[in-house]
């Protein structure tokens, strides 16, 4: 025979949603990286300048202004960095003329398709501090593999970082939420704990919210009623089956009292009798059911002892 398993423990309601929230900020952030690489594999010319940026930062939070510290984009066929001076061809050539006709310095990239790919070459400043150098980058590849520093950067900071706490302050705001939530129904539960069958006429509270809990609590004490009602229609039916059963039987016991005496009859009688004493006995639980003993009621022995000796002192 095989042993009884243990029956396994429903989830509760709070790790239900947890799980829930769980699941849906997975999705999310799903479709949201989705999202991200979708938009920057339509816009080449932005994941170029995001690249050239990442890289440009990647050297100026070195320790020396070194373009030896760039390793250059995973997947790039040919990597080159150097510093230019102001007035070298690279800034000249997009330098845009001020009020007072000097050459203003500022960013650049650009973008060329190449049999093998592309190419991307740009300028990027580098301030350390009171100095600022220019640093020119060219590289070439083909694909998304070397965007994939950019799309990953872009993933941690506009999906990662605001889903975090997003989804902490969600999971906290929920144990606050459910907990209120099921208040009423543990004071529920306590009530339902606490009926007992010489009480039938207890009745849960009706909690005014939620008003799910509020419903629940409602069909619960309704179908108590219910339970009430048929249990009194028994009660009534076994009295009144008690009460018929009695004079047929004083008849038998009568008709038995005329038979011959033997073994046969004194058996007859003994059944008689036994049906005389269950029939008495259902009468006496019908009497006893019927009586509204208040429970919480202090009596106090010795003052009906007094009473009943008080009563009978005179015979």
């Amino acid at each position: 025979m095989d042993a009884v398993r243990p029956r396994r423990r429903p989830p509760t309601l709070f790790r239900q949603i947890a799980a829930r929230l769980a699941a849906f900020t997975l999705l999310f952030a799903a479709l949201d990286v989705g999202i991200v690489v979708f938009t920057y594999s339509r816009q080449p010319e932005s994941l170029a300048q995001e690249l050239l940026t990442l890289e440009a930062t990647k050297a100026q939070a070195g320790g020396v202004l070194s373009p030896d510290l760039l390793t250059g984009p995973p997947g790039a066929e040919s990597w080159s960095a150097r510093y230019v001076e102001p007035g070298s061809p690279e800034l000249r050539r997009v330098g845009e003329t001020g009020i007072d006709g000097a050459s203003t310095l500022v960013d650049w990239t650009r973008r060329e398709q190449t049999p093998r790919g592309y190419r991307i070459s740009g300028v990027r400043a580098i301030d350390r501090g009171e100095e600022r150098r220019w640093l020119a980058m060219q590289f070439e590849g083909d694909g998304i593999r070397p965007y994939v520093p950019v799309i990953v950067n872009e993933i941690i900071q506009h999906v990662m970082l605001p889903l975090i706490p997003l989804s902490l302050l969600l999971l906290l705001f929920n144990v606050f939420a459910v907990r209120r939530v099921l208040q009423p129904l543990r004071h529920a539960e306590r009530e339902v704990d606490a009926l007992e069958p010489d009480n039938t006429l207890l009745r849960l509270s009706e909690p005014s919210e939620p008003r799910e809990v509020n419903t629940l609590v409602s069909a619960v004490n309704r179908a108590l009623g219910r339970l009430d009602a048929a249990m009194a229609t028994l009660r009534e039916f076994t009295a009144n089956a008690a009460h018929e059963l009695r004079t047929p039987l004083s008849i038998m016991q009568l008709s038995l009292d005329r038979l011959p005496a033997g073994k046969q009859r004194d058996e007859l009688q003994a059944d008689a009798r036994h049906l005389t004493r269950l029939v008495e006995q259902m009468l006496d639980l019908a009497q006893a059911d019927a009586l509204a003993v208040d429970g919480h009621v202090a009596i106090d022995i010795a003052d009906i002892g007094r009473d009943v000796v008080a009563a009978m002192a005179p015979k």
